[in-house]
């Protein structure tokens, strides 16, 4: 997918980690700063990341998880059960 954005004269990102904060701002920040042509970003990600028994499963993107399994999957951030999912630090920005 990559080769045909280039061809088609976009500037292509890759993330290689969706939850590489790191690197995803990188990749938005080069975004915002190209004005010559279009951005394209690929961010290799992990459906359901963290949720114990449906993480890279079909469950994980085509129901909710279910109460227990989002207690499971705080439990396996860390979290609190009762943690509401923090705000990302670029919600803020203006794109």
């Amino acid at each position: 997918m990559a080769m045909r954005f280039r061809a088609y004269g976009w500037h292509v990102e890759h993330v290689k980690d969706a939850n590489d904060i790191e690197a995803l701002d990188k990749a938005f920040a080069d975004f915002c700063s190209r004005t010559d042509a279009p951005t394209f970003i690929i961010v290799d990600s992990h459906i359901g990341f963290g949720a114990p028994n449906k993480q890279d499963t079909a469950a994980a993107h085509g129901e909710a998880l279910g109460a227990e399994e989002v207690r499971l999957t705080k439990r396996n951030y860390g979290w609190p059960e009762d943690a509401q999912v923090p705000r990302a630090r670029w919600c803020a920005q203006a794109f």
